[in-house]
């Protein structure tokens, strides 16, 4: 489409770039999703995207301790990146105009301050960070030979030190401001020294403690104060004072603070299982990005999986709503409609956070299972120790316990004698047909004292063995002749052999449920502290996933960040 080299620059005689059939088209950048040390991809995703305009800033950066640690990496990396980017960039045929963004460490170690442009190679670097600035020299030297060979509108600019939210806040090879602002805190653009910049660090970020200089750490440029004189005739001035700009960068930190965690720890764990195998915790770029991805697309897939469980139960719930024709299964009503909009508004905040990187719906999702894992954890010490004490009495010559209510602790027992939720309770035990199914045995006397019953079948379907009652069948006991509801015993008095009634409204009825939930809560305490991981796992996936939005959210595109 020979339109789209219109304002192509054709002085001296300038020949055009190679074209390429296809149209242009306005994408965000992929820079996130490409690995740009691969020529081929590089090369791959201009021939795809054919941008207009390229901003090249993305560049392997590090303190003092990082650039002297990893030389290697520095200068290797950084002219790969410049390389595979201008050059694809010119030969894709559609860039009308490429930035690339040096570093103020490219001037020599004894440049005139402030520096001029013309201090370029006009002598020695400062060897601590030699590596990166040759580096970054010879990306500046490439944009200049592009233009002067092909006329390419490829230009060069210094930036100073860059700092901000989503800075580089490792501990070692972070720049001076982001590690400053670290240790101040886990310890609790005009030209500035460091002395004055740690001073002003340690006010915004509230730090009481004294400040101790190691001399024995590398000092790096003594001095670097850029000449702006040319950006500011074209009408540039600093618009946010370096005491705000440290205060909002000190606020983002400790906001990602906790996400940060989260994502370390599901980051060792990961790259531990199922990752390809890396030299450290940080790893590579690329598997880093792998990861991120993972975690949206995990967050994503566990998100639909339970909106779609959420349907049924909340179906369950409108169906018990119209149809519940017992106390019990009224009573559950309302719980299982709320568990199951709750689930489903749970699950399209988090599948609508991950999928469509929508930073405060994954914020919400977040902050629900934080309460979820914190409420579930205080659920199960507490329910372990409320349902601690309290066991059935053994009886002399019966197969079956029987259980007393002042035996278990006094929490349970008040929710157990509070009228209304017992009148609950009682209706849900009438409607599992405990007792019938007891009674359905047709036992003998001495086969029934044999059973094996349930505290239950023990505490609510039959008298308590010192009212002395005569058995006739498994629910139905005479009283003696003569008895007269007078006995010192209370559940005597309350028996009654009407299936609806029997001994419902017993202490020993009472004192059966409360055996019956510590029996059952014995085998739902391992589920629950499985669950409980599973909960904590997720919770971390996530905080990946909130990261990588928030990323995203902070340079303006859907797929990625530089």
């Amino acid at each position: 489409d020979l339109r789209r080299w219109s304002s192509w620059p054709r002085r001296l005689g300038c020949p055009p770039p190679p074209q390429r059939v296809r149209l242009h088209k306005s994408h965000h950048s992929l820079t996130f999703e490409l690995d740009l040390t691969r020529q081929a991809d590089v090369e791959a995703f201009f021939a795809a995207e054919c941008p207009r305009y390229v901003i090249l800033c993305a560049a392997k950066v590090g303190g003092i301790h990082a650039n002297s640690t990893f030389p290697a990496d520095f200068i290797s990396v950084n002219l790969q990146i410049q390389t595979n980017v201008i050059d694809a960039a010119y030969r894709c045929g559609s860039v009308q105009k490429l930035l690339f963004l040096g570093s103020s460490c490219i001037y020599p170690k004894l440049a005139p301050q402030p520096i001029p442009e013309s201090a370029l190679l006009s002598g020695p670097l400062e060897p601590s960070n030699q590596w990166y600035a040759i580096a970054k020299i010879a990306g500046i030297k490439m944009c200049q030979a592009y233009r002067i060979q092909y006329c390419w509108d490829a230009i060069s600019a210094m930036p100073t030190n860059l700092y901000g939210p989503n800075d580089n806040f490792h501990p070692e090879n972070s720049h001076v401001l982001p590690a400053l602002i670290r240790r101040f805190h886990e310890a609790k653009r005009e030209e500035v020294s460091i002395k004055e910049l740690a001073e002003l660090v340690k006010e915004v970020v509230g730090f009481q403690g004294t400040l101790v200089w190691d001399s024995m750490k590398l000092d790096g440029t003594p001095r670097k104060l850029m000449d702006s004189s040319k950006l500011r005739e074209m009408g540039w001035e600093p618009k946010i004072p370096l005491k705000e700009g440290l205060a909002e960068t000190y606020k983002w930190f400790i906001n990602i603070d906790l996400f940060d965690y989260g994502y370390r720890m599901l980051q060792l764990i990961l790259i531990s299982s199922i990752m390809l195998p890396i030299d450290n915790l940080n790893g590579t770029r690329r598997e880093e990005k792998k990861m991120v991805r993972f975690s949206n697309n995990l967050i994503g897939i566990l998100n639909i999986i339970t909106f779609l469980l959420a349907i049924p139960i909340l179906g369950a719930g409108i169906w018990l709503s119209n149809r519940a024709s017992t106390d019990c299964e009224k009573f559950l009503e309302r719980p299982v409609i709320a568990l199951g909009v709750f689930l489903m508004v749970v699950s399209l905040a988090g599948l609508v956070g991950a999928c469509c990187r929508v930073s405060w719906l994954l914020w919400l999702y977040l902050l629900v299972m934080f309460l979820l894992i914190l409420l579930l954890f205080c659920f199960t010490v507490f329910a372990f120790v409320v349902t601690n004490k309290g066991a059935g009495q053994i009886v002399s010559n019966r197969g079956y316990k029987e259980y007393h209510l002042g035996d278990y602790t006094n929490w349970l027992q008040k929710r157990v004698t509070d009228r209304g939720n017992w009148a609950k309770i009682r209706s849900c035990i009438r409607d599992s047909k405990v007792c019938n199914k007891l009674s359905e045995k047709n036992q003998t006397f001495d086969q029934f004292i044999n059973d094996n019953l349930s505290p239950l079948q023990s505490g609510c379907c039959k008298p308590p063995t010192a009212c002395n009652f005569t058995y006739i069948n498994e629910t139905v006991w005479n009283k003696p002749q003569g008895f007269t509801n007078s006995s010192s015993i209370s559940d005597c008095n309350l028996w009654q052999n009407d299936p609806s009634i029997l001994c419902y409204d017993c202490q020993s009825c009472k004192a059966g449920v409360l055996a019956n939930l510590k029996h059952d809560w014995k085998k739902v305490a391992i589920v629950n502290v499985i669950f409980l991981v599973f909960l904590v796992i997720i919770y971390s996936i996530g905080c990946c996933a909130f990261r990588n939005s928030r990323r995203d959210n902070h340079y303006g595109g859907k797929h990625g960040y530089p």
